[in-house]
């Protein structure tokens, strides 16, 4: 509900109407209410689309197993009218389904709504029944029950019994007499035509006793003259209408009135967003964080950007009549985009975002800043199948804003964003305040860190197991893959950038090989594969502990400006040989000790896709800001797209900056970097996108650091990047201003989806 107080003003009213009509009609019997029954305990990760709910009751349907668990109540039933039952399910396989469904009632008595209906696919499938009036028992006697199996045939244990659907919820409409629970009776005119009267009975205390009409919830009116009778040791309340037998009128009857609780409701303040003169950079931050990023909009200012601090309540009021949404995000940067005088480029995203923002199960993360989920752009094997899981997407966001919604992917020739974001993906005020502190230091640059020349690139060896990241599940194979030396390949091109062709002429680039760092682990020819296996996969993990973890480790603790690594990574772990952890199975994190030399992190994944637990969803976000260690900004995709009339900047003259690397070759113009990525399976901010302005072409510090940009979430592991996925990274490009690669000339990111 969202309601609008002007000072000085009486006031709008709500006006009353008579509910005394002197009709003499018998009072109705009863009336049709319909009940929802709806639990979220397992989480679909690859529905058929985004507008398919996620959260289910059940998971699976067994044929031999049959509980009787999905128990619901009724209450005053009048059993000489007939009920309905609809039981909505869910597939979760692209496969064929035989499903049965039941009632059974408080007396044992069973009643079938469907019987052995056969349908297909991930759809959803709703079974519907009409049903006597004595299926059901008065009370919480009630249960829905099914069974099913997977093909046509006979059952069987082994191959014919566990079917892949889920029952979301069901809906019960059966009539009930008009009687009060606990002081409160919502109730309609039934099959009433023309004059009518109903009399709700059932209620304790006569002095706070009053009906409404609620037909129309922009108009209700409270109904007056209505009779109040005592009968025994509670009272009635008489309601004289004339209704029309096509539209049902709606009533609340109440003696017991249902009070929003004081944390469900607040004063909204007027911001009046679409006042602001300019907006080159908008930061989008909820109102109680707001102080705290006020520093950097500052820096940002001083910078020479025009800085808009949109408080999140404020773009809900404003574009969403006071509604959380991710719709009003977009709808408001739909309106700075259509904009000139305010030049918007950038945004930045301030809090956590969820999959789960309602924490259905519990244990979710913070849903600070909502998130818009999407179909990732690699497929997942599920073990029927490839699918494509769902996913957050802050670029979804800024993509196509001169649409309403964004168009598919194959309507537009390329995924070019129209604004840059990032999001800092904080989850409490202390932790936004950490962020804040470095990336302001992070700006400070002297002469004597030479730390920032140096440069990681870290690549996978051509090993990996077909049981992990997608693939093959159940394969034991942990063999090489040839079509995997493309990681090395990649960062031999990314080298080879930074040296040549960026004149990044000192830069200390080092090309950190997994396979040089693992080339005496114990293998077998031929494979399982036809190829080099590994044995013992265990036992590679944990010399890699020795053998990679510890020198990587050790070098980003001395100090580097990148992190880039190629390879296979979720947000748990990189490589299959678990050479950095962030989860269960350990946390390298607490190994830091880089201490003032934060670095970009790039972690590419470049599997087929990634498997996902339930736990991965569960489990709670990270520390961006945990206070003394600097593991600083996941770096993700480089994008530029100088023909996109957001994209063109105008040469600039750079005062004052320090040349970390030496003399340093200016470029004609100043080019433009989108950093960004796909989004954690639960919380937005790993693999959120950001922004960098270069202004020192012979600086790395000064490209990736960049004056005016955004920055992604500091503090987190090499796995919170994992999700910047190669079929994701069409047309990724890095060029000057004004530009046009040649027709035909390879592009990096798509030769790595190719790949």
């Amino acid at each position: 509900m969202y309601v609008t107080s002007i000072p000085g003003g009486v006031g709008a009213r709500v006006q009353p109407r008579s509910g005394a009509r002197g009709n003499g009609q018998p009072s109705l019997s009863s009336y049709p209410w319909t009940q929802r029954w709806e639990k979220n305990l397992n989480y679909l990760n690859f529905p058929a689309d985004t507008n398919t709910d996620q959260f289910h009751w059940t998971e699976l349907n067994a044929y031999y197993d049959r509980p009787d668990t999905l128990v619901f109540e009724t209450n005053h039933l009048d059993a000489a009218r007939s009920a309905s039952v609809s039981v909505v399910c869910q597939g979760r396989r692209e496969a064929s389904h035989w499903t049965w469904v039941h009632v059974r009632n408080g007396g044992g008595v069973i009643t079938p709504v469907a019987d052995s209906i056969g349908w297909f696919g991930r759809g959803v499938q709703v079974f519907s029944a009409t049903l006597p009036g004595a299926a059901l028992t008065e009370g919480r006697t009630n249960a829905v029950g099914t069974f099913g199996k997977p093909f046509f045939g006979p059952p069987d244990m082994v191959n014919n019994n566990i079917d892949y659907i889920s029952v979301n919820y069901f809906d019960v409409t059966y009539w009930r007499q008009f009687r009060a629970l606990r002081g409160y009776l919502p109730c309609n005119s039934a099959d009433g035509a023309g004059e009518i009267a109903v009399t709700g009975t059932s209620f304790t205390d006569s002095t706070r006793l009053q009906a409404w009409d609620v037909t129309n919830p922009l108009d209700p009116r409270r109904l007056t003259g209505t009779p109040i009778q005592k009968v025994g040791a509670t009272f009635n309340l008489a309601i004289e209408d004339s209704v029309d037998p096509a539209s049902r009128h709606r009533y609340v009857i109440f003696d017991t009135p249902k009070i929003p609780a004081a944390t469900k409701f607040s004063p909204v303040t007027r911001y009046a967003l679409e006042n602001a003169p300019h907006a080159d950079i908008i930061y989008i931050v909820p109102e109680a964080m707001r102080a705290a990023i006020t520093p950097l909009a500052a820096l940002r200012k001083q910078e020479g950007l025009d800085t808009l601090v949109a408080p999140l309540e404020g773009v809900n009021d404003e574009f969403s009549g006071g509604r959380k949404s991710d719709y009003a995000i977009r709808r408001f940067l739909k309106y700075a985009y259509d904009r000139p005088d305010w030049n918007t480029r950038f945004v930045l995203l301030v809090g956590d975002g969820s999959e789960d923002p309602q924490n259905f199960w519990g244990t979710s993360g913070v849903d600070i800043v909502p998130i818009h989920k999407i179909p990732a752009p690699v497929n997942v094997s599920t073990g029927d199948g490839f699918f494509r899981e769902i996913t957050p997407s802050d670029f979804w966001y800024v993509w196509g804003l001169q649409y309403q919604v964004p168009p598919s992917s194959g309507s537009v020739p390329a995924p070019v964003p129209d604004l840059d974001i990032g999001r800092l993906a904080v989850k409490d005020l202390g932790t936004l305040n950490g962020v804040v502190s470095k990336l302001v230091a992070y700006e400070s640059v002297d002469t004597s860190q030479s730390w920032r020349r140096r440069m990681l690139l870290h690549s996978d060896d051509a090993y990996s197991e077909e049981s992990t990241f997608g693939g093959n599940p159940g394969a034991p194979d942990y063999c090489r893959k040839s079509y995997e030396v493309v990681f090395e390949a990649i960062n031999d091109v990314v080298r080879s950038v930074v040296v040549d062709s960026a004149a990044l002429v000192l830069a200390e680039p080092e090309h950190f090989k997994q396979s040089y760092l693992l080339r005496d682990q114990r293998y077998v020819y031929p494979g399982a594969n036809g190829d080099t296996c590994r044995p013992d996969i265990y036992a590679t993990r944990a010399a890699a502990r020795t053998l990679v973890t510890a020198p990587l480790l050790a070098r980003l603790n001395d100090g580097r400006l990148w992190w880039n690594y190629q390879g296979h990574a979720n947000e748990k772990l990189v490589a299959h040989e678990y050479v950095y952890l962030d989860g269960p199975d350990g946390d390298d994190k607490q190994s830091f000790t880089n201490y003032g030399k934060p670095f970009f992190e790039r972690v590419r994944e470049g599997a087929r896709g990634r498997s996902r637990s339930r736990s991965e969803l569960r489990r709670g976000p990270g520390e961006p800001g945990e206070p003394g260690r600097d593991r600083l900004l996941g770096l993700g995709r480089l994008r530029a797209d100088p023909l996109h009339p957001r994209r063109r900047l105008a040469p600039q003259r750079v005062d004052g900056e320090v040349d970390v690397l030496g003399p340093a070759a200016r470029p004609a113009a100043a080019r433009s970097q989108r950093l960004g990525g796909g989004g954690r399976a639960r919380d937005a901010g790993r693999g959120a996108g950001a922004h960098a302005d270069p202004q020192l072409r012979g600086d790395p510090g000064g490209l990736l650091r960049g004056r005016g940009g955004l920055h992604l979430p500091p503090d987190r592991g090499p796995g919170d990047a994992a999700h910047h996925r190669h079929a994701d990274d069409r047309g990724d490009r890095q060029r000057p201003a004004g530009h046009r690669r040649p027709a035909g000339a390879a592009v990096l990111g798509r030769r790595h989806a190719a790949a």
